[in-house]
């Protein structure tokens, strides 16, 4: 697997990992709860920081005769793939909650013996397969761009 894309998959399983820890903690006492989240972000947030990089490109130079149709047309799908991306991510928001809370509810009912572990579980893999696809996507528009 290429680095970026295998950057584009690790990134998603640390937000993964980060959503799971952060639900996993809410069943300890607030001050072990806090603790154990701000560790894990700290901590998951050193791991992410780990690895290359690449260098910014450099500013391409400005056309003097102005914006072409096919530099309209681009503009025009970048903004709306931009306003799905923000409709999604909104929409994950409103209902991550409502999942979380039905699930939380389903779980403490049916009686298991750890129903937060087993909502983060459940969280996490979801916060996995809503990230790592947009991940990908822009791994690859950067390297239709690239050449």
């Amino acid at each position: 697997m290429d680095s970026s894309y295998l950057r584009a998959v690790s990134m998603s399983a640390l937000q993964g990992l980060l959503t799971a820890t952060w639900i996993a903690a809410g069943e300890l006492p607030v001050a072990k709860r806090r603790v154990a989240r701000v560790s894990a972000v700290a901590a998951l947030s050193a791991a992410a920081s780990i690895g290359d990089r690449p260098d910014p490109a450099p500013p391409e130079p400005v056309d003097e005769e102005g914006d072409t149709v096919d530099d309209a047309k681009a503009a025009t799908r970048s903004l709306v793939l931009t306003a799905v991306v923000v409709g999604g991510s909104v929409a994950m928001i409103m209902g991550r909650r409502r999942f979380e809370r039905r699930w939380l509810e389903a779980l403490s009912r049916d009686g298991h013996p750890h129903p937060h572990r087993s909502l983060a579980i459940r969280m996490g893999l979801l916060s996995v397969a809503a990230t790592l696809p947009g991940r990908l996507i822009k791994v690859r528009e950067a390297r239709r761009a690239d050449g």
